[in-house]
């Protein structure tokens, strides 16, 4: 097991963002310390990782603006534009 901090330097994704995608449950840790509330993530994660962070830098058309819903059935953070809808993009994929 790895811990955030391990994790966040070998997938190149920050702390921060991590924990952003533990909220909206798009990456979630394989084990969080119920007393310390550390998460632990698992190497078999990384290709994971990799691909969240690959499809950030994708521009994609901003639904929102399209007048198109989400295609993952309206789920889309408040707050996060055109970013929500490549979270929503990858949430959908297999």
């Amino acid at each position: 097991m790895l811990k955030i901090g391990e994790f966040s330097k070998m997938s190149r994704i920050s702390v921060r963002m991590l924990r952003y995608y533990d909220e909206i449950g798009l990456l979630k840790p394989a084990e969080i310390d119920r007393f310390t509330e550390y998460r632990y993530y698992r190497e078999d994660q990384l290709p994971t990782a990799g691909r969240i962070a690959a499809l950030k830098d994708i521009p994609f058309w901003p639904l929102k603006e399209s007048g198109q819903k989400p295609a993952c059935g309206g789920y889309a953070p408040s707050g996060l534009g055109e970013y929500d809808n490549r979270l929503c993009f990858f949430r959908t994929q297999p």
